[in-house]
């Protein structure tokens, strides 16, 4: 049924004249789901004053992969509902099978919301069909047995600049997906920063692209986003290679 619901909903978005809409939004940019939590509250809120129908679900980073429900160990309820002008509803996050999920280092899934608008009078007799901007949000499954705190976490990355070939490499050794939204190179020099979004999987590297430095680089100031979706400042020392 809901693999169902989600298919139909995708092939009336390819055939019909789409108008943008967004009236519902979710509270916050990211969810966290400790591990020896009973469920999550996701709020939602319409802005407009029409009632609108809402969908979630979650995938594990494909948008256009519609996922098999044992391939998804929470349950979202309600799945389907009505959200009331100028109102709000919370959604409830239940996880079901997360023990099968790795207990040494967070998970990823990503949280869907599709806003479907009323419809309008002008549009009753014609192939025209609103709807939003489907919304993604990250979804982290935490253990609550990890040993190292989050804050320890963001203070422990390391950074390693290949002058050769332009590029940040970011070493992350915890057991926590780093999102980093930008980097001063030398802040000690400049403060100008450089935006560019990188997300970090646990116990993994990742590079910056197209780096360049006017000046040896010996330090770099990272900014990494926390669980409120707030900038966390940090410096530290870089490794420089030119070969």
């Amino acid at each position: 049924m809901h693999r169902t619901l989600i298919a139909l909903m995708c092939g009336l978005f390819m055939v019909m004249t789409m108008t943008t809409y967004a009236g519902v939004t979710v509270q916050g940019t990211r969810i966290i789901v400790p591990s020896n939590a009973k469920s999550v509250s996701v709020q939602l809120q319409n802005q407009f004053d029409t009632p609108a129908l809402v969908q979630v679900w979650l995938d594990k980073g494909d948008m256009n992969v519609i996922p098999d429900a044992s391939q998804i160990p929470f349950l979202l309820t309600p799945a389907l509902t009505r959200v009331e002008a100028n109102s709000g509803q919370v959604i409830r996050i239940l996880p079901l099978g997360t023990p099968e999920l790795v207990q040494d280092r967070e998970s990823l899934f990503i949280f869907n919301l599709l806003d479907i608008p009323p419809e309008k009078a002008e549009d009753a007799n014609s192939n025209v069909l609103s709807f939003n901007v489907r919304t993604r949000l990250k979804l982290f499954y935490r253990p609550h047995t990890l040993k190292m705190s989050q804050d320890k976490g963001f203070q422990a990355l390391k950074f390693q600049y290949d002058a050769k070939n332009k590029t940040l490499q970011v070493n992350n050794p915890t057991p926590y997906y780093m999102n980093l939204s930008k980097i001063i190179l030398n802040p000690q020099q400049q403060k100008k920063p450089i935006v560019q979004a990188l997300m970090v999987e646990p116990f993994e590297k990742a590079n910056f692209t197209n780096i360049s430095s006017t000046s040896d680089l010996t330090k770099i100031q990272y900014f990494v986003l926390n669980d409120l979706g707030g900038e966390n400042t940090y410096t530290t020392s870089v490794t420089t290679t030119t070969n």
